[in-house]
């Protein structure tokens, strides 16, 4: 008697993907359709655990499109005339704590917050 055993195989991660260690992605999407392609966290690549790729991203083409939301917004907070002007570190914490500041707030995901913040 033979017997076959069929494994199936499906993509597992160590660790759960979640942004800064405390906000997981799960249940986070945009409610716009036209937005739906640039506002993505489906992808494997824009879980990210800190909004830092290391300009990955600008190095191509179009390839902003790709980069995940998280990181765009830290961006935008280091563009300005004031003191932390280019200095990303300094911008990661400031989102870190703004997302903490709304979690607490209002008892929500900060990451689907800032989704309907942003449509």
């Amino acid at each position: 008697m033979i017997l076959c055993i069929v494994e199936e195989k499906t993509q597992e991660f160590a660790v759960k993907q979640m942004l800064f260690g405390k906000w997981t992605y799960d249940g986070v999407q945009c409610s716009e359709q036209s937005l739906s392609d640039y506002l993505s966290v489906k992808s494997v690549k824009s879980q990210v655990y800190v909004p830092y790729t290391a300009g990955k991203y600008q190095k191509k083409r179009f390839q902003k499109v790709s980069c995940p939301i998280t990181e765009r917004f830290v961006n935008q907070i280091m563009v300005g005339a004031n003191r932390q002007n280019g200095k990303k570190q300094i911008a990661v914490r400031i989102f870190r704590q703004t997302l903490e500041i709304v979690h607490l707030l209002t008892g929500q995901n900060p990451l689907e917050v800032l989704f309907e913040a942003i449509v």
